[in-house]
Parts: C-alpha cells; sequence; structure tokens
C-alpha cells in the first residue's frame, strides 16, 4: 500500500463530498466505500467485496466490541464502579502476540488457586 497514493484518494473523496455539501464525519466511511466499489478504484482492492466474508468479519468486529463493553456491576461495593468483564491478554514476551480475551471472574479464580 502506498500512504501517498491512499491519503490523496482519501482527501479527493473527501473534498468531492465536502463541496457537495453531503460530506460529514458520520457519512465519511459511507462515501469511501461507495467511491471504491469500481474494481479500477485506487482503494478497491482494500475492501472485501464478497457479501458473504464481509458478513462473518464484520460479526466478529461486532463480538470483539461487546467483549469490550460487558461490564460487571458490584453492588455490594460503595464505589458502585463498573470493571470490564472480560480483559485483553498478551504474550509478555518479543513477540507480544494476541492470545484473546478473558473473563476476569475466570481469571481472578486461576490467580487464586
Amino acid at each position: 500500500m502506498n500512504l501517498d497514493v491512499t491519503n490523496n484518494e482519501l482527501r479527493r473523496i473527501r473534498d468531492k463530498y465536502e463541496s457537495s455539501g453531503s460530506y460529514n464525519n458520520h457519512s465519511e466511511a459511507k462515501f469511501i466505500v461507495q467511491e471504491s466499489r469500481s474494481k479500477q478504484a485506487i482503494l478497491h482492492d482494500h475492501f472485501e467485496w464478497d457479501d458473504s466474508e464481509a458478513g462473518e468479519k464484520f460479526r466478529i468486529i461486532q463480538a470483539r466490541q461487546l467483549i469490550i463493553r460487558v461490564k460487571i456491576v458490584n453492588e455490594a461495593s460503595k464505589e458502585n464502579k463498573n470493571i470490564r468483564a472480560f480483559i485483553n491478554i498478551k504474550k509478555t514476551d518479543k513477540q507480544a502476540k494476541h492470545i484473546g480475551f478473558m473473563s476476569i471472574l475466570i481469571l481472578s479464580w486461576k490467580i487464586n488457586q
């Protein structure tokens, strides 16, 4: 991916829709996808165009967002602080690869064993 080419194309798209008066931060991604549909479009290859595969990838993104948003409410605590129900686990070696998310309850149980 050539960053200059990509950056210039994103600017071109923004300028095109800003000048039409239909551009805002919420519509930006929609316009980028719209302008990239053609196989000749500069950004076309940055997207998954197979709807089945794209749908599955999107559901995985939604699942990750759900994991991040789930909170545990400690009603017995006077502080009334919510904590994340799942935490991101990474290796501590140089590769630092993502292992996945683990329930804070399971993690605390494993630590206390």
